[in-house]
């Protein structure tokens, strides 16, 4: 632990942030301010402009689009327009001006860190894994894809230059949020979380998050994991990319899934990172606006001339490896073996964004697609049937392409989201004199395909099927067709750009409502730097601070945990007899010729039958969890899971939890989760009670304790923690006499009921051994 500062954003080299004073009501609004790789804006050369170029907003910059459902005002963070980007010196007075006019304040990287950072890591590194590519695919294939520590340094000191950014304009006391957007500033939350504690973070991932099994590969992949874990709030595009982050911090970091007002999030060092699922939307208003547009009209109108009669698909994609734009060339040309009457009925226009990036990869997908298509040309005799058109392609011109064609293709085989699909169907309902019907023809790896109940799935690695979809899509009826439409329509008109920004805002104020009352603790430098929340009055329990108040207390009432509080955590059932330097100060503080005294009260009951159906489902699952115990107590029995399986452990705990909480609703036995366990009680046994039940016995006797000290570290603790809270508070002789000294202390930085903290069972100790001594 290092320094405090005054204030909430703070010099990189102090760790600890005070609770922020209360905002004032009259105070300046509140800020929403977006990050993203690229600014919202278009450049266009300009001689007369002081800076070369002449600016103005991107209406197709996705950063702004779901910026239209946020609280006013905005600001936006990122690089210039690649057009711009490096051709003017950038002035003062180039920040002042887009600043002012657009709200845009842009990062400036130079030339080499900027490929290095996006076309070197980003690009070729980490985006094709998360997009389930492993790092041993074959070169030809995907070229280089291998870690390279001098493309992630780049990655590292660019996301450092957007945080300094965030720094120079953020007011977390007055409620300003941070909205990051995207995998290339997948470090930003962490050096926000270093300079700025206190500031609200929203991350949004566009691309898909891989299973456990490909992430694992990556040699930073705990830094990246505990990057977005110092977000507030961590989104994604599908159910399955968050299930799949969230089982890798359980798999590779140990930290499993809870809840933050009932939605679900990440217990991370105090603080819950809350996980949820945005559906991103379209702009309806663009949409509209370019539909609208006289060159929509003119490219309506020249489409309809040139595809006379003829049945007309569509497939817009990037161009890259993911699309799958072969497989839909292959599956064409399949269904038009087995179907010779459709030859001269169909044609695809096959529109291929620019690229965004460059590589080797990039131009073998070029190849490969253009010789398919040239190749199926040729052998139907028909110069047009497949019709390529490489990009960029205005958005007045792609509306016209949308609105003109019966079917829309889309062949991805992995995707974040892919919108294609929600351009296609809005505008086959929104063009001037629309049909208001349309055919989708989805890859089930389409992040989209999740929320297009009317889409017709396939598998596109399957030709075969994906050549039967394709023709089940321009041959359907009327009816079924506009059917699939309007479901697909309900739920587009439902979940616009604005719907995702609104909810992403609100649960980004969720994530932050319990900033105010939280203290921040830096912890590690670098990537591993991490903030643990802590109550403000939470600090490092030390035998300085203890030690008086011993030694002048009379009587004392001490109370130690013993797995994970006297000792490390216990690994197995053989391993649980304690060393000789804890004997050693057992005997110190209680001699071992003293008397003991049992209660009996809540010793486990015979004959009730609980016992038995309880240790018997324990062995059950026992046998079938290895590295799993149990352990018989005095007055519970416990099953032990911490050196199981991370995954397979959690799920039988709640398994076996959930098992037992029906087997044993209507017995005197309570059941529980702690750390690392599942624990049967008899009804009414927490160590709350045990501790209420000292107190009140050693007060009938009047010699209530003048000092009281206890550690713990697991959630059973909590409850002791909380009920010695309560007789402090309650004071004047009930439990506790007025002035009494209580120090409840947690083993580890997290959040707890107790005001003290160490760092490691040997420190309690340690503490222990400093208050025997002479």
């Amino acid at each position: 632990m290092q320094g405090s500062s005054s204030s909430s954003c703070v010099n990189p080299s102090l760790a600890v942030a005070p609770a922020p004073p209360v905002p004032g009501a009259d105070g300046p609004p509140a800020r929403r301010i977006v990050v993203a790789h690229r600014l919202p804006l278009r450049a266009s050369p300009d001689p007369d402009s002081p800076f070369g170029f002449a600016f103005s907003l991107d209406p197709d910059a996705l950063s702004l689009q779901l910026s239209r459902g946020l609280p006013a005002p905005v600001t936006y963070i990122g690089t210039l327009p690649a057009s711009a980007e490096f051709k003017i010196v950038p002035p003062d007075e180039l920040d002042g001006y887009l600043l002012e006019h657009f709200s845009c304040l842009p990062v400036h990287l130079d030339g080499d860190r900027h490929a290095e950072f996006y076309d070197g890591f980003c690009k070729h590194y980490l985006w094709p894994l998360l997009h389930y590519m492993l790092p041993f695919m074959p070169p030809d294939v995907v070229g280089r894809l291998r870690f390279d520590a001098a493309s992630y340094r780049a990655f590292i000191a660019a996301n450092r230059q957007f945080a300094d950014r965030v720094i120079q304009v953020i007011s977390p006391d007055a409620g300003d949020l941070v909205i990051v957007h995207d995998y290339h500033l997948w470090a930003l939350p962490t050096f926000l979380r270093r300079k700025c504690p206190r500031a609200g973070v929203g991350f949004f991932l566009h691309s898909p998050f891989p299973s456990a099994e490909i992430f694992r590969s990556v040699p930073v992949r705990n830094e990246l994991l505990r990057g977005l874990l110092n977000a507030d709030l961590v989104g994604f595009h599908t159910f399955d990319y968050a299930h799949q982050f969230v089982s890798c911090c359980l798999r590779l970091l140990g930290i499993s899934n809870t809840s933050l007002h009932d939605h679900m999030g990440i217990n991370y060092l105090g603080r819950t990172v809350l996980v949820k699922i945005f559906s991103v939307g379209v702009d309806m208003g663009q949409l509209r606006a370019a539909l609208a547009s006289p060159e929509a009209a003119a490219k309506a109108r020249e489409i309809a001339e040139a595809y006379r009669g003829r049945v007309i698909m569509v497939g817009v994609d990037d161009v890259d490896l993911f699309k799958g734009v072969g497989l839909k060339l292959l599956a064409l040309e399949k269904m038009l073996e087995a179907h010779n009457d459709m030859i001269r009925q169909v044609v695809l226009v096959q529109i291929n964004n620019p690229a965004r990036s460059r590589g080797r990869d990039v131009a073998a997908v070029r190849v490969e697609t253009r010789r398919i298509e040239q190749r199926i040309n040729n052998r139907f005799g028909v110069d047009d049937l497949i019709v390529t058109i490489d990009g960029p392609v205005p958005m007045c011109e792609k509306v016209a392409y949308y609105a003109a064609a019966d079917c829309c293709v889309v062949s991805a085989v992995r995707d974040g989201l892919n919108r294609i699909p929600y351009f296609y169907t809005v505008c086959r309902e929104e063009a001037p004199g629309a049909r208001k019907s349309g055919a989708v023809v989805l890859s089930e790896f389409a992040g989209c395909s999740a929320s297009l109940g009317g889409a017709i799935r396939v598998n596109p690695w399957n030709p075969e099927a994906l050549a039967e979809a394709m023709r089940a899509a321009v041959t359907m009826g009327a009816e079924e067709k506009q059917a699939r439409h309007r479901a697909n329509y309900s739920y587009l008109s439902a979940h616009d750009v604005a719907a995702w920004a609104r909810s992403f805002d609100e649960a980004l104020q969720v994530a932050c409502r319990d900033h105010s009352a939280m203290r921040f603790v830096g912890l590690g430098f670098g990537m591993s730097y991490r903030a643990a929340a802590v109550r403000p009055s939470f600090q490092m329990l030390t035998a300085e601070r203890v030690r008086p108040a011993y030694r002048r207390a009379a009587r004392r009432l001490i109370l130690l945990g013993y797995d994970g509080a006297m000792v490390p955590e216990l690994l197995d059932e053989g391993k649980r007899a304690p060393s000789g330097e804890v004997l050693r100060l057992l005997d110190e503080l209680w001699s071992r010729d003293d008397s003991w005294q049992v209660s009996n009260e809540h010793q486990l009951a015979s004959g009730t039958g609980w016992e038995a159906v309880a240790e018997r489902a324990m062995r059950q699952y026992t046998e079938a969890t290895h590295g799993s115990y149990m352990e018989m107590k005095e007055t519970a029995m416990a099953w032990h899971y911490q050196n199981a399986d991370p995954v397979l452990g959690p799920c039988q705990a709640k398994e076996l939890h959930d098992h037992l909480v029906g087997v044993l609703a209507d017995e005197p036995a309570s059941v529980a989760m702690g750390s690392y366990t599942v624990e049967v009680n008899p009804q009414g046994v927490s160590k709350g009670v045990a501790v209420e039940g000292l107190l009140a016995a050693m007060a009938r006797r009047g010699k209530a304790p003048d000092l009281v000290l206890c550690a713990g570290d697991g959630e059973a603790d909590e409850v002791m923690f909380a009920a010695v809270a309560r007789a402090a508070r309650a004071g004047c002789g009930e439990l506790l006499p007025a002035g009494a000294s209580v120090f409840a202390c947690t083993v580890g930085k997290r959040a707890s009921e107790a005001a003290f903290y160490v760092d490691e069972p040997a420190d309690v100790v340690g503490l222990l051994a400093a208050l025997v001594s002479r």
